[in-house]
């Protein structure tokens, strides 16, 4: 997510910026461990209560409010949980736009996770034992939807289902993916508060820019040291929990590196051609144990290296 201003004056209509909302959308859903629609819809209401509204704005933004209170007489942990996470990321948010209206889009998303990551761990520090809470629910989810994945295999596939052993490797990648929730629950909800952006944008200035372009998107170099940090801790091995919070530091920053490893390889190659695209997709879904992890270890390595090498930068300063 490149940069984009608050607020545009101009609406512009490029016609591109809802595909791009749209695969925002879909990565958000894929990786949310909570309902996709808090972590998009929160932070709109939050925008359009502050930031100021037009009629369509508010229209929404009251649909939304009726949808986020629903069901607060059945509250339950993972209720609360939920719209708990939705409402500190969505205040953070509000306040880096107030607060750095021309820093980039993606800037706003990641430092705003980081900041409800780090109000999240003052607080499970200051009530012992809603940590525990917390990480059953998500676990509990996590297991559950993969027990209804293998369920569903066995109902479709019949006899041909899952291996015994097959089944086993799936648990045991649940099992991986409950550690590093709060890595994929980061990750979902900077992509949500890139819809989030989008939508309001489009409803307040009739503007399809609210996200820019994958090519050009980065983010702060100096979140490298977040990286660095993780890798340090995973590597001292200085008890089990600081293991556990370098190891979501890595994965979290491996999956924006990664990404901004593509569009350093998108602008370099000038964009996916359609014959390229032809020939990635049979080779992912024919050789995807191999393929995607050599393609995503090497979009990481071009990510992180980017951090000093500025790529695009460099080549745009040959060309000028």
């Amino acid at each position: 997510m490149p940069e984009s201003h608050d607020a545009p004056a101009i609406p512009s209509r490029s016609g591109r910026g809802w595909q791009r909302a749209a695969a925002l959308a879909v990565a958000t859903a894929t990786l949310a461990l909570v309902h996709p629609f808090l972590l998009i819809g929160v932070p709109f209401l939050a925008l359009a209560l502050v930031l100021g509204a037009s009629g369509g704005v508010l229209v929404a933004a009251g649909v939304v409010g009726v949808v986020v209170v629903g069901g607060w007489a059945q509250a339950d942990a993972t209720w609360l949980v939920e719209r708990g996470w939705s409402v500190m990321v969505a205040g953070w948010f509000v306040a880096l736009t107030l607060k750095r209206p021309r820093a980039s889009l993606s800037d706003r998303a990641i430092f705003s996770v980081l900041g409800a990551a780090l109000a999240s761990a003052m607080v499970f520090r200051m009530r012992p034992g809603s940590w525990s809470a917390v990480e059953w629910v998500f676990s509990e989810r996590i297991l559950n939807g993969v027990g209804m994945a293998v369920q569903t295999f066995r109902a479709v596939l019949e006899s041909n289902g899952l291996t015994s052993e097959q089944e086993a490797l799936v648990y045991e990648s649940a099992q991986l993916n409950a550690q590093v929730f709060p890595a994929i629950l980061g990750l979902a909800t900077v992509s949500a508060l890139g819809v989030a952006w989008w939508v309001y944008v489009r409803l307040r200035t009739g503007g399809d820019q609210g996200i820019g372009p994958l090519v050009e998107f980065r983010f702060n170099d100096h979140l490298i040291w977040l990286f660095i940090g993780g890798l340090a801790l995973v590597m001292a091995r200085w008890g089990n929990a600081l293991v556990r919070v370098g190891t979501n530091g890595v994965v979290f920053m491996s999956g924006l590196y990664a990404v901004r490893g593509v569009a350093v390889a998108l602008f370099m190659s000038g964009g996916l051609s359609l014959v390229g695209f032809l020939i990635l997709v049979p080779l992912v879904l024919l050789f995807g144990s191999v393929v995607l992890p050599l393609l995503i270890t090497g979009a990481l390595v071009i990510g992180v290296s980017d951090t000093w090498l500025d790529v695009r930068t460099r080549v745009r300063s040959m060309v000028a």
